[in-house]
């Protein structure tokens, strides 16, 4: 892993790794510390003060899917737990002090988990209910489950095309999904107490379908 200083424009030295390459990186606001989700399927800790890795653990055989590579990474907010996808569609859920997983959700298609985010809401926004979730999806499906249970809140699979990137909106229930398609949308769900998807923004995908052409002419 490469480092740049931007203010001094040089390389830092390199972090020396244990995997044969690197597919998703995470830092944690919260502690300083640096993680790399390997293709081997190590997931290794970071202290950016020294090259070698503070800690490492073979996520991808824990999460009963030895040999697999990682392909996701993402810590909390308070800097105490850390979640890892796997090439084969399953997610494993630290805590930074145990080598065990608190949970491993399977995303059950067997395609790689492309994005994690932790999401916390006080219940006073949105439809969360105050509680602490993992927000995982793969190129099928979007799953929203229990931090401390693993039990599923919500689901959804769009329509309009394999799921690229999903962006989750802070203290909120609004999800905007990034999809395949042949022409750009606004794919932006709210979900509510009941833990049911409601699709929106479809004023926003009309603007940009007559706007559209003309933004591109101006660039």
């Amino acid at each position: 892993v490469y480092r740049l200083d931007l203010c001094e424009g040089r390389f830092y030295a390199p972090l020396d790794t244990a995997s044969p390459a690197i597919n998703a990186c995470g830092w944690s606001s919260a502690h300083g510390l640096f993680g790399c989700a390997g293709s081997g399927g190590l997931l290794e800790c970071f202290d950016l003060r020294q090259r070698k890795h503070v800690g490492q653990v073979d996520a991808a055989a824990v999460a009963g899917a030895p040999g697999a590579e990682l392909t996701s990474l993402c810590f909390d907010d308070m800097g105490l737990q850390v979640a890892a996808g796997t090439s084969t569609g399953c997610v494993a859920l630290f805590d930074l002090r145990s080598p065990r997983p608190l949970q491993v959700k399977d995303h059950m298609y067997g395609s790689k988990i492309l994005d994690i985010k932790f999401h916390s809401s006080t219940g006073g926004i949105g439809g969360l209910g105050g509680s602490k979730r993992v927000i995982s999806s793969d190129s099928h499906i979007i799953k929203a489950w229990e931090v401390d249970t693993g039990e599923m809140y919500a689901s959804i699979e769009p329509e309009c095309g394999s799921i690229n990137d999903v962006c989750v909106w802070k203290d909120s229930g609004l999800f905007m999904v990034g999809c395949d398609q042949p022409k750009i949308e606004v794919n932006g769900y709210q979900i509510n107490r009941s833990a049911d998807f409601i699709r929106f923004g479809f004023f926003i995908s009309r603007l940009w379908g007559i706007c559209g052409s003309e933004l591109y002419e101006h660039k």
